[in-house]
């Protein structure tokens, strides 16, 4: 009796393992990575998801965004984590001025899913976004590095695990600057050759001439 139960249980675990993969497996096959690229004068976002809705990217002088919505994988899945969240992006480490943002925000109707919000200053309205690392209220922020970064993961309720990510164009050097400090070296230079010629070929006479010995 117990030899026959034993093959029973092993086949039910049996089951229950490819189950649970076929479960994963669909999960993964419909989680999406969302990508926010800030590497321009104007956001994109890559790749065009299924999932993806009401996409709207814009453009004003004071700020660059893209605003969207993201359907849960399947009717019944609903959000785990994390949601609403704000994450904050700054150019450089420590007390700083917030360049980018990534939000998330949960619909009413859990079947609509959620909304992903990117925003970016312009160099018109630097510091409407917020502080990073800064008293009193110490926030902390992500620093862009110019590569892909991923802000956060959503997790829904039947396995599905959505990544959000972004990539923002690290800030270069003015090119005035750099024309200034090539100047200032090229004048370093010819003063220097100045002064050199001026010491290696010595004193005028007071009359201004250097007489010849005739022959």
């Amino acid at each position: 009796m117990t030899s026959r139960i034993r093959p029973r249980v092993a086949s039910l675990w049996v089951a229950l393992i490819l189950l649970g993969l076929l479960v994963f497996a669909d999960g993964a096959a419909r989680a999406d990575t969302i990508l926010f690229r800030d590497l321009t004068d104007s956001v994109s976002v890559t790749p065009i998801s299924s999932r993806m809705a009401d996409l709207v990217c814009d453009t004003t002088t004071l700020f660059e965004s893209c605003v969207l919505s993201l359907r849960p994988p399947s009717p019944s899945a609903t959000l785990l984590s994390p949601g609403p969240l704000t994450v904050l992006i700054a150019e450089t480490a420590g007390p700083s001025l917030a360049s980018d943002q990534i939000s998330v925000g949960v619909f009413l109707d859990p079947s609509l899913g959620v909304s992903l919000n990117f925003f970016s200053d312009t160099e018109a309205s630097p510091g409407s976004i917020g502080l990073c690392n800064t008293p009193p209220v110490i926030v902390a922020c992500m620093v862009e590095t110019g590569a892909v970064q991923t802000a956060f993961l959503l997790v829904w309720s039947e396995g599905t695990v959505d990544t959000v990510q972004f990539q923002s164009d690290v800030p270069q050097p003015a090119s005035w600057l750099l024309m200034v400090s090539g100047l200032a070296t090229m004048w370093q230079f010819t003063a220097r050759a100045h002064r050199h010629r001026r010491s290696s070929s010595g004193p005028l006479p007071r009359g201004g001439s250097v007489d010849t010995p005739s022959g």
